[in-house]
């Protein structure tokens, strides 16, 4: 088996890109990896990558993968409405 053949099973690519307060953005990196990929990942997504973009020190992106359309709400509403973000999500403004 390829290594990358369970990358076909993600139909759906999310690709979010925040704007980080001023001088924060290298703290708020080692917040999201210390918190958010693995959460996301047991709820049937996939943390593709989060990016520091060159150009801009105040933005961060970071892409995920979903099976399907129908898949992406479920997880998403399951991420941002259950306890690991209610009780990060202030710390890492």
């Amino acid at each position: 088996m390829n290594s990358v053949d369970h990358l076909t099973d993600y139909q759906v690519i999310e690709f979010r890109r925040y704007t980080i307060k001023a001088g924060e953005r290298e703290h708020f990196i080692q917040y999201f990896e210390a918190f958010f990929p693995e959460p996301i990942e047991q709820l049937g997504a996939l943390a593709l990558g989060q990016f520091a973009e060159q150009e801009d020190a105040s933005r961060f992106l970071w892409l995920r993968g979903f099976h399907s359309t129908y898949d992406r709400p479920v997880v998403n509403s399951a991420f941002y409405f259950g306890p690991l973000w209610r009780e990060t999500s202030n710390d890492a403004e």
